[in-house]
Order: C-alpha cells, then structure tokens, then sequence
C-alpha cells in the first residue's frame, strides 16, 4: 500500500521523541494497513531501521518507552546523564523480546548501573541473570533516590532468594513526619480514617 500523504507522514513522526515514532509507526502498520516498508520510505528512514521501530513500538513497556522519551535528559536523579545522556534504542531492541515485568527491571538496572548496549544484551542473552554486586549497586542507588524525593531515608530491601520481591521502609520521627510522607504518596487519610 502506497502512502498518499507522505508530507502529513512526516510531519506526524519526524518532531517526535523515539518512543513516539516507534508507537506512531506500530499503529500506521497495524492499524492503518501500511507495510514498515512503506512508512520508512516516506519518513526517509531505511528499512531496517522502520522494522527495528516497529519492533519497539509493538513489544516494549511503557516504562521503556518513558526511558526513550527522556532521551537527553537527566534520569532516575543522576548526577550526570545516564550512558552518554540517554536510554537509547539499543537498548530498547535488547529489552523487546522480553515479557513487561523484565524488561522494566533490566532498564531500571540498566540506567542505574550506566550499562551499554552490549552489556544489556549480554545479561539478557544470560538469562537476565546479574551478579549479588549489581543488585546491591541498584538497590542502594534506588534508595538513594527515592530518599532524595521523598525527603526521609528509604531502604529498598530486596529478599535474597528472589529480587522481583523485597520491601521498602521509610523511616520518619514524628507523626508530622509521617503525615508529610504520606502527603508526598498522594495518599488522603482523611477520607478514609
């Protein structure tokens, strides 16, 4: 299918961030019946690269696509921008294949620990498998920040036997305190107590 409209096309997916250009080309291939062939000749994009799009704008969650939203911006609090300024489509198509719930704690692990492409390809190539160190550098750097916007110390603990599952305690002095933490959450007590 031919595209009729190749400067609306453009005008549609060139400004966009690349989460917004992947998504954009999913729904134009499945959605509007256009072939990646089609969209990338009209966008001025080879034809691998529309299908490597396509691939991110079908497969990856939501929070990875914030990531890739956020490209050029400071992330998770850091100090400096994460791996050269951004989560790039590298490491989008290394997290695609994955199911949601992995490819949310890959990435996270991924812009805490400054990983490379290559380094997230190889630990999900492995399995998804990462060392005790890592877990403890992105636990403590998740502490670290949930700390700094919450304004009270934070431990994440994770259990020992399975990282998907821990806890988190925050500590606080005073129910003052405790009511201004729970304000930050967006909880109301008011109404329910």
């Amino acid at each position: 299918m031919a595209l009729d409209d190749e400067e609306a096309l453009k005008t549609l997916l060139s400004p966009s961030s690349p989460a917004e250009q992947a998504e954009a080309i999913a729904f134009l291939v499945d959605q509007e019946g256009y072939t990646a062939a089609a969209v990338a000749g009209a966008i001025g994009i080879g034809d691998y690269e529309a299908r490597r799009m396509l691939r991110i704008g079908r497969n990856c969650s939501s929070y990875v696509k914030r990531m890739l939203h956020k490209r050029g911006q400071w992330v998770i609090g850091s100090p400096q921008p994460v791996i050269g300024g951004y989560f790039s489509l590298g490491h989008a198509r290394a997290l695609a294949g994955l199911n949601h719930g992995d490819q949310d704690i890959l990435a996270a692990k991924t812009i805490a620990g400054r990983w490379s492409v290559r380094k997230l390809e190889r630990v999900v190539t492995d399995g998804g498998a990462t060392t005790k160190d890592e877990n403890a550098e992105y636990f403590k750097q998740l502490s670290s920040y949930l700390s700094e916007n919450l304004g009270h110390p934070v431990q994440v603990k994770c259990d020992k036997n399975n990282t998907n599952n821990g806890k988190i305690e925050i500590s606080y002095v005073g129910l003052d305190k405790f009511d201004a933490i729970v304000d930050k959450m967006g909880i109301n007590l008011e109404d329910t107590l």
